[in-house]
């Protein structure tokens, strides 16, 4: 078997950028991460639709451009009423919002869901949760909306986030760095990659009309299996990591699939580069990472990583990131009783005087990102039994930002915060704060991983921040390192 498809994995798993003598794509769109624009707003607490959801209904009232409601809630995937109708369903007077449906019963309880205009991206009943496009209507309190069917056994309405590329910054050298060169030209026989298909998952191949230019210039093959492509809106940066495999190994056959419908369409995309009948890939590989992927356990996707690399022999590569040691873990968490029995994590290490504020620093422009889970069970109907909530204090008190969603309701054990410091604010020192709601158990871990932002500037853990599927058994998480001065 050709053994250079494991430099360029090796190679692409680290996102390092775009192939050195390939044409220039613009810079990629940084990670985005949704975020309730007003953190006074009070969601219902007893709603089965999250907060992220029930803000983005109630600006929709008073905002008729979708254009200016994904401006506004960047992290969320926003599609206008053409684009349902483009899906194959009718028409709608409202845009679209991509969302994860968690459900007692998925299959029972999907034809009312069609029937309020939802177009399904990809369904797993076995884990409780269907994606897919919601009408933005549909998130209407009471029984206006979808979350009137909890006596038909609805969970929850969560937001599917954008993911995060995992893309380093600079250009890439690697067929210099890894001397793959010098393997191609190995005597008595060379390897090229011949004969061992490579996919690759990231945003999207040709969402930017490159591709065409890419072949006629030689960066590119003229025949890369394209097995789905993102609507609209990608960087393209499936197509820069194609070239640089095209660099290392140019006798590969190469496919590619987008990884940004979510979750369960991520991991129908693995197993269809894998599918001997369809893409019949070898090795796959790629540089995305969903906010909300288990912690403590194997998600959707790294499921769909396993299948691949025990049922079908495929070597896979995924990137290990880049937050390096920008996470938090405390186990057997202590929390602290605050008012009507709500309970605050207690930051500090045994030993030391409690505090159940957490200091951290977020300058002027800068921003805040991180996303906390705990040991709880995704893909239940009721293992959930934590619910917690996390606040970003101003030092006078008030709360600068907050994500709160039901997640007994939801059955999802995760929560994640975004604040962005404005400019002009003179505030730069706020308090994390992780409160667990009153009649809700303690869990026996709690973790966060900051994905934007500085470390906490006390009680900081330094935890490892390489979890979801790039952490799975059978999975390679590769990162990439600069090179040693000779």
């Amino acid at each position: 078997m050709q053994k250079i498809y494991l430099l360029a994995l090796a190679l692409l798993s680290a996102g390092s950028g775009l192939a050195q003598d390939g044409p220039q794509l613009p810079p990629r769109k940084a990670a985005r991460v949704s975020a309730v624009p007003n953190p006074n707003f009070r969601a219902d607490p007893k709603s089965r639709i999250a907060n992220d959801l029930q803000q983005l209904y109630q600006r929709s009232r008073a905002v008729n451009s979708p254009r200016q409601l994904q401006s506004e809630f960047a992290g969320l995937t926003l599609t206008p009423a053409t684009g349902a109708a483009q899906r194959g369903a009718a028409a709608s007077s409202t845009p679209s919002v991509m969302v994860r449906v968690t459900a007692e019963d998925v299959s029972a309880l999907l034809p009312q869901l069609t029937s309020r205009g939802f177009q399904v991206v990809s369904s797993y009943p076995k884990l409780h949760f269907v994606e897919g496009y919601m009408p933005v209507e549909q998130l209407a309190p009471g029984t206006a909306g979808v979350g009137a069917l909890g006596n038909r056994g609805l969970l929850g309405v969560l937001p599917v986030l954008q993911p995060e590329q995992r893309a380093g910054r600079v250009q890439n050298q690697a067929d210099y760095i890894l001397e793959a060169n010098r393997v191609r030209g190995a005597r008595p026989t060379s390897y090229n990659g011949q004969g061992v298909r490579i996919g690759v998952l990231s945003d999207s191949y040709n969402n930017l009309s490159g591709a065409a230019a890419d072949v006629a210039s030689g960066d590119l093959p003229a025949n890369v299996q394209v097995i789905q492509d993102l609507d609209k809106d990608g960087s393209d940066e499936g197509r820069a990591m194609v070239q640089l495999i095209y660099d290392i190994a140019p006798g590969s056959p190469l496919s590619f699939a987008t990884a940004f419908t979510g979750e369960g369409g991520f991991a129908n995309n693995i197993r269809a580069l894998a599918d001997p009948a369809r893409g019949n890939s070898k090795v796959i590989v790629d540089d995305v990472f969903y906010f909300a992927e288990p912690m403590f356990q194997d998600g959707v996707i790294a499921q769909a990583v396993e299948e691949v690399t025990t049922q079908r022999g495929v070597a896979y590569y995924s990137s290990a990131g880049n937050q390096a040691n920008l996470s938090s873990e405390y186990i057997n968490p202590a929390f602290l009783s605050t008012t009507a029995g709500s309970a605050d994590l207690n930051f500090a290490p045994t030993g030391s005087p409690s505090d159940t504020r957490q200091r951290f620093r977020v300058g002027k422009g800068q921003t805040l990102r991180l996303s906390l889970q705990w040991s709880d069970p995704f893909y239940t109907t009721a293992g959930v039994r934590t619910d917690l909530d996390i606040y970003l204090l101003r030092a006078n008190g008030d709360t600068a930002a907050r994500q709160a969603s039901n997640n007994l309701l939801l059955q999802t054990p995760a929560e994640v915060l975004t604040f962005n410091n404005v400019a002009n604010d003179t505030i730069t020192l706020y308090d994390l704060v992780v409160r667990r709601r009153a009649g809700t158990a303690d869990p026996a871990r709690v973790k966060y991983i900051l994905f934007e932002g500085n470390q906490p500037r006390e009680y900081f853990t330094g935890s490892g921040t390489i979890v979801g599927h790039a952490a799975s058994l059978s999975a390679q998480a590769v990162a990439a390192t600069p090179p040693i001065a000779g």
